[in-house]
């Protein structure tokens, strides 16, 4: 890898994992009020902190022109290969997390008060857009197109999947969770940032997109029955295994091999 390369993915992991320490030791103090069904720890506040590192990078490499670039990514529709694209991003998480319910009922799971919220969809959407965009213009405007320059799309994506997911392991035991579902959502993290990469890569390089598809992701987690509580990453792995080897089967060598 050149070393340009190297030191551009290394400064971006770099600054966002020491920009993000003030957001964890917040998380570790602080806790949202109980009115809140959802649970979010303070550090979930850090989700800005990918493209501002992302900013900072351009801007030392090719100023404000280029960090203004990037920015307007965030709606890049026009870059969208077809309808089809934007459907799955859409659509992806809520099917997947739908098969993850019905599993866990076929197991025997008990839920015996579950409910959706529906009627809160549309504001968690708006809500969880704003917060994807400050993830995903840093790690697939950026981070993404830096590693592709030498790794293959999965090489790239896993990369990015094993970041993103240590990235979060504070915040996700800072949710209440023990040791055993932190290890099951990093794993779901990887398989999402593997499908969040095959979106973008493949659907025209928008990061739209690829903000659509974590903004819902977020949306299915916590209007899984009572805003999450019943949520299992652990079945949720298993069937994200099934879609992302239903993937590699059809997109493989070019995932494994080429550029997209």
């Amino acid at each position: 890898m050149p070393a340009s390369i190297n030191r551009a993915f290394a400064a971006f992991v770099a600054i966002l994992f020491v920009l993000s320490v003030p957001f964890w030791f917040a998380g570790s103090l602080w806790h949202l009020p109980k009115s809140i069904p959802i649970a979010l720890p303070v550090s979930a506040l850090m989700t800005f902190v990918p493209a501002i590192a992302a900013c900072v990078l351009l801007f030392r490499r090719d100023g404000w022109r280029a960090v203004g670039a990037l920015l307007v990514r965030t709606f890049d529709v026009r870059r969208i290969r077809s309808a089809g694209w934007l459907a799955a991003a859409f659509l992806a998480m809520p099917l997947i997390l739908t098969v993850s319910f019905l599993l866990m009922q076929l197991s025997g799971a008990q839920m015996p008060d579950a409910y959706v919220a529906l009627a809160m969809a549309p504001a968690m959407f708006a809500v969880f857009f704003v917060g994807a965009a400050g993830e995903e213009l840093g790690w697939q405007g950026f981070a993404f197109e830096e590693l592709e320059k030498r790794y293959s799309v999965l090489e790239s994506a896993l990369i990015l999947g094993v970041v993103w997911a240590a990235w979060h392991i504070i915040p996700f035991f800072q949710t209440g969770h023990d040791w055993a579902w932190v290890a099951w959502q990093c794993i779901v993290t990887v398989f999402l940032r593997v499908i969040a990469v095959w979106l973008y890569a493949y659907g025209g390089r928008s990061v739209f997109v690829a903000i659509v598809f974590h903004a819902m992701s977020n949306v299915s987690m916590f209007l899984f029955p009572n805003f999450g509580s019943y949520y299992d990453p652990a079945t949720t792995a298993v069937v994200l295994a099934g879609v992302t080897a239903f993937m590699a089967a059809v997109w493989g060598p070019g995932m494994v091999k080429e550029r997209a």
